[in-house]
């Protein structure tokens, strides 16, 4: 049996899986990894070439001799952020190929299971369960992120813990796109097998079981993904409206502070005026004009109260 694995990041560590001819992983392809793939899998490096180019979108695509497929998995990009990297996946008679270009935990899934007796398609299927599993396990991760800034921000609303449930956020939306383009690749699986069972060979050997628990776990994903989406999205939303709720709060609370000193103010300014005055040249006047404005600012005070302004 074969034994090949390409690896530019860390070829020591890393493990090789086989079916078949061999087991092919390759980090971070350059192009003479991809002349030593198109080399080992009779697959020309034009066509190798053209089928990386797009990479972003999940698909499953038959090409003559060989299967194409693209698999998007979840992988950690900070503290409170996760992004989506792709998987691309060659799959011929003789063996698998898997190139990636991140570090991918879902990769670690199919080093569990026993290769050797399996068929290039149940581990291509094998490989699209771990990818879910690891989309629940970083949402269940998200979620409790997410709940451990929630309660924070019930106490205060701090700029780093909105922008840490934005990345959160963010991730989800990520997730959900990611997950819905999965789902089109595991239908397209579905239907191949279904339309042209007799005609390609590789769907003949489809563990039903499997293919059955990849469509359920990546429908499971997908429906708790949008639903935390969701509660996010509503969590900003309130977020956004207690914000504006306490600046109003402060600006009326302003706005009543200026009218209650001005009332003073304006007793003060007018017996600051050098005309006569009532009370003028008597030792009492100033005591009186100084209770005739707290009086006047306390019955403003009292109305403000009953009016709920000043709460």
């Amino acid at each position: 049996m074969a034994n090949y694995h390409l690896d530019n990041k860390n070829p020591d560590t890393a493990k090789t899986l086989y079916y078949n001819d061999g087991y092919i992983h390759i980090a971070n392809p350059t192009e003479q990894d991809i002349a030593s793939l198109a080399k080992k899998t009779a697959i020309s490096t034009q066509t190798i070439n053209k089928a990386l180019a797009n990479k972003e979108r999940a698909r499953i695509d038959l090409r003559g001799n060989f299967i194409f497929a693209v698999i998007n998995s979840p992988i950690k990009i900070g503290d409170n952020a996760f992004s989506i990297s792709p998987i691309c996946i060659f799959l011929t008679k003789k063996n698998m190929t898997i190139i990636s270009y991140d570090k991918v935990n879902a990769l670690k899934f199919i080093e569990t299971i026993d290769c050797e007796n399996m068929s290039g398609i149940n581990i291509l299927l094998a490989l699209m369960y771990g990818i879910a599993s690891e989309f629940n396990i970083i949402t269940k991760l998200i979620i409790s992120k997410f709940e451990r800034l929630e309660i924070e921000l019930l106490t205060s609303t701090k700029n780093e813990d909105v922008i840490s449930i934005m990345d959160l956020q963010r991730s989800l939306v990520f997730f959900s796109m990611s997950l819905h383009s999965n789902d089109l690749a595991v239908m397209r699986i579905i239907k191949i097998k279904d339309s042209a069972y007799d005609k390609i060979s590789y769907f003949a050997e489809i563990d039903e079981e499997l293919l059955d628990d990849v469509y359920t776990e990546n429908k499971q994903s997908i429906e708790v993904v949008v639903t935390y989406s969701k509660i996010i999205t509503d969590m900003m939303n309130t977020v956004a409206s207690m914000v504006a709720n306490n600046q109003n709060k402060f600006l009326k609370f302003l706005a009543t502070i200026t009218i209650l000193l001005t009332i003073p103010m304006i007793f003060a300014s007018f017996w600051g005026m050098n005309v006569k005055v009532p009370f003028e040249g008597e030792v009492i006047g100033f005591i009186i004009v100084l209770s005739v404005s707290l009086l006047t600012t306390l019955l403003a005070i009292i109305y403000l109260w009953i009016k709920k302004i000043l709460v």
